[in-house]
């Protein structure tokens, strides 16, 4: 999916003056996107278990500064996107240079995420520029990381290199985000007794099996196939069943980072209807519509109330 790319520029107060601006600027994802990336997002390829609720791509929002006494933007100004796997080093005069390596003995990557991005100066009066977003998995490839490792942590460092129209850098901004591929070791366990019935419904008790744990999603398979929303493992609820069909129920387990385990083992459960006090009133002949007016109400009532009693006794 490909969405509007919002950013924002510290600019001079004085118009076109020539002047010194803040010596840093922020990258950081758009509110409605993560800043943690998850193996579904390292790799592009949509999680069963979490379905469309991760996002394969994102928005960032950055405000970018100016190195000293350099004037604002002009047409054929770009923006540029880079991702690295250590914190770029100090630029010339302010900001830091999306190209430059770190003073370290590792090996420092850093590359170009996606195509240049024209900042449209006829646009909210030359203050608010439109681009592309990025893939998740372009920003981790760009920085050098893999997607395969399901126990390593790492910090994704993200550059935008403000330049004319001859490359000549004229600002900067930076931020990061997280890349957690952690996988629970254990799945969940699901006891004999763990799944119960309820109306087109079953309520599934599990118990987190593993430190990484922190939720769980139960599914049901039958005549259709029903996920529970994500909760705590020992109170999850799947609704829309068909009453006296017998599904087939495992639980997943998931990290702070959404990361799926295993399935859990697979314990049957069979919604069943469940009909209330009123229905059973009215179904001996009760007519009352909230009340014992007489008699023939009350006998009816005594009537309901023992059906009801047997049939919960049942098991």
């Amino acid at each position: 999916m490909r969405r509007a790319l919002l950013v924002l520029l510290a600019l001079p107060a004085h118009g076109l003056a020539q002047t010194t601006v803040p010596s840093s600027g922020a990258v950081t994802p758009d509110t409605t996107d993560s800043t943690t990336i998850n193996i579904a997002q390292c790799t592009g390829t949509q999680n069963a278990v979490r379905g469309s609720a991760d996002a394969l791509s994102l928005t960032l929002n950055w405000t970018a500064v100016a190195k000293d006494s350099v004037t604002v933007p002009v047409s054929g100004d770009l923006f540029r996107v880079y991702a690295a796997n250590q914190q770029p080093a100090a630029g010339q005069s302010t900001g830091t240079s999306c190209t430059q390596p770190a003073s370290t003995s590792s090996t420092f990557t850093v590359n170009q995420v996606g195509g240049d991005i024209d900042l449209n100066l006829t646009n909210n009066g030359g203050l608010t520029y439109q681009g592309q977003s990025e893939a998740y998995k372009d920003l981790v490839a760009g920085a050098g990381f893999t997607c395969n490792s399901t126990t390593s942590t790492a910090t994704l460092y993200l550059c935008v290199q403000w330049v004319d129209s001859s490359g000549g850098i004229k600002g900067w901004a930076n931020g990061t985000l997280s890349l957690d591929l952690r996988v629970p070791t254990n799945a969940p366990i699901l006891a004999a007794n763990g799944v119960t019935a309820g109306d087109g419904t079953l309520h599934v008790n599990a118990s987190g099996n593993d430190p990484l744990t922190v939720t769980c999603k139960a599914l049901a398979t039958g005549d259709k196939t029903a996920w529970s929303s994500e909760g705590s493992c020992g109170g999850l609820t799947i609704s829309g069943l068909t009453n006296n069909v017998t599904y087939s129920v495992v639980v997943y387990g998931l990290t702070s980072a959404e990361n799926p385990s295993d399935a859990s083992n697979a314990e049957p459960g069979t919604p069943i209807p469940t009909d209330d006090f009123w229905q059973h009133y009215h179904a001996v002949g009760g007519r009352e519509q909230g009340g014992c007016g007489g008699p023939a109400g009350a006998a009816a009532i005594l009537a309901a109330l023992s059906l009801l009693a047997l049939r919960r006794r049942k098991p």
